[in-house]
C-alpha cells in the first residue's frame, strides 16, 4: 500500500472531519485555562471518553521552548493508545507558523509524509503529517502550528502507525475546532519599527534598516529598500514600490511581477529557474485582491528565493518583493526573511490608526 493510500490527509482542510461538516455528539467542548493564565485560555472539541490530563508548570517565558498546556489521552480500553498535546511557544523573532514548523520537524528528525511547504500567504497555519520510530514501534504525528501575536500554538496528535486511520477524525476535530480565547501580550514576536511610506506604514524588525532607493524615480513613483545584514553582508533584501494610478493607469498586477523579476535579474544578478503560478492574496487592509508569486533561482553560485506581492488600493498599486537565500541554502536566514516579508504584508495598513 502506498503512502497516499495509507495516510489520509486533508488537502481539503475538512476532509477528515465528519460528513456534512457537523460535529456529532461523540465530541465534547473542552475549555482550558492553563496555569490559571487567562491569556492562554482556549477551547476545542474532544472525543467523548478521552481523558484530559492537567499539567504543572509555568506559562512559556523562554523563546523557542514549547510548554505543554494540556494533554488528552484515549481511555485505557481503546484499541489504540493515542494522545493529543497542546503546547504554546514564545517565538524568538518574526517567523511564520509554516517556517517554524518546518524547522521543528527538521530538528526532530521526523520523516515527512504529508504537508505543504510554507506558501507565503500571511498568517496561514501549518499542517504536517510525520512519522518517527520509537524502539520497535513506529508512530505517526499530525502536527499543526498557528500564530497568535508573539506566540505560536503547536497541536500534535500521536498514535502508533497502525491506528492513524481510525483516529484521523479525532485528531482533525481537535485541530480545526481549536480556538484561543485569551489575548496575547502584544502583537509581534520582536520589536519593530514603522516607516512612513506615502499614506501607509511599512513595519519591519529592528535588525532591518530602511534606505531610499538608489535609482531616480519617475513622477508618481516612490520606493523604499529594507536590508538585513549578517556578519557585514546583506542576508535579506525587501523592496517596496508604489505607482500612482493617475500616472500609471495601465500597469496591472502581472506587469508589476514582471517588473520585479526584471529588477532582480538586472540589479541583483538573479537567474530565475522556477516561478510558481500567481496566487490570490487577500489582505485585510486592501480593498482589492492582490497576487503572490514564489520563485527560485541562483544568485552567483548560491540558491536564492524570491517572493513577490502585487497589491492595490483605490489610488495606488504596490509592488513588494523579498530576496534572500533559499531554505536549502540557509534555513534560519530564509525563515527570518520570510517572516519580515509576512510582517510587512500583514501590517501594510493606512497610516491613520496603524499599530506602532
Amino acid at each position: 500500500m502506498t503512502l497516499p493510500d495509507a495516510y489520509p490527509f486533508p488537502t481539503d482542510p475538512n476532509r477528515d472531519l465528519p460528513a456534512g461538516g457537523t460535529i456529532p455528539e461523540r465530541y465534547y467542548k473542552s475549555i482550558v485555562r492553563p496555569f490559571g493564565d487567562a491569556g492562554l485560555e482556549f477551547e476545542t472539541l474532544v472525543r467523548n471518553g478521552w481523558v484530559a490530563i492537567d499539567v504543572k508548570g509555568e506559562p512559556p517565558r523562554e523563546p523557542n521552548r514549547p510548554v505543554t498546556l494540556r494533554l488528552y489521552r484515549t481511555p485505557p480500553d481503546a484499541p489504540f493508545a493515542a494522545e493529543i498535546e497542546i503546547q504554546a511557544v514564545l517565538l524568538p523573532a518574526e517567523i511564520t507558523a509554516g517556517d517554524w514548523l518546518d524547522l521543528y520537524v527538521e530538528n526532530t528528525g521526523h520523516e515527512r509524509l504529508r504537508g505543504d511547504a510554507p506558501t507565503g500567504l500571511p498568517g496561514q497555519p501549518a499542517d504536517w503529517l510525520v512519522r518517527s520510530a520509537s524502539g520497535a514501534e513506529r508512530f505517526v504525528f499530525r502536527l499543526t502550528a498557528a500564530r497568535q501575536g508573539p506566540r505560536l500554538y503547536l497541536i500534535s496528535g500521536r498514535v502508533a502507525e497502525a491506528g492513524y486511520g481510525e483516529l484521523a477524525e479525532a485528531f482533525a476535530v481537535v485541530l480545526f475546532t481549536f480556538k484561543p480565547l485569551g489575548a496575547p501580550s502584544g502583537s509581534f514576536a520582536e520589536r519593530v519599527r514603522a516607516e512612513a511610506f506615502g499614506k501607509r506604514l511599512v513595519l519591519h524588525p529592528l535588525d532591518w534598516t530602511a534606505e531610499a532607493p538608489q535609482e531616480k524615480l519617475e513622477k508618481g513613483m516612490s520606493g523604499l529598500a529594507l536590508k538585513r545584514r549578517q556578519a557585514g553582508q546583506v542576508a535579506g533584501f525587501i523592496a517596496v514600490q508604489a505607482f500612482a494610478k493617475v500616472q500609471f493607469p495601465r500597469i496591472g498586477p502581472l506587469d508589476l511581477i514582471a517588473l520585479a523579476k526584471e529588477n532582480l535579474e538586472q540589479d541583483a544578478g538573479v537567474a530565475f529557474a522556477e516561478t510558481d503560478e500567481p496566487r490570490a492574496l487577500g489582505l485585510a487592509h486592501f480593498p482589492f485582491e492582490g497576487l503572490l508569486v514564489n520563485a527560485s533561482g541562483m544568485r552567483g553560485d548560491a540558491d536564492a528565493e524570491v517572493r513577490i506581492a502585487a497589491l492595490e488600493d483605490e489610488e495606488t498599486r504596490y509592488l513588494v518583493y523579498v530576496l534572500g537565500p533559499s531554505r536549502r541554502a540557509a534555513g534560519t536566514a530564509c525563515a527570518l526573511n520570510r517572516g519580515a516579508f509576512d510582517l510587512l504584508l500583514r501590517e501594510f495598513r493606512p497610516a491613520q490608526g496603524s499599530a506602532r
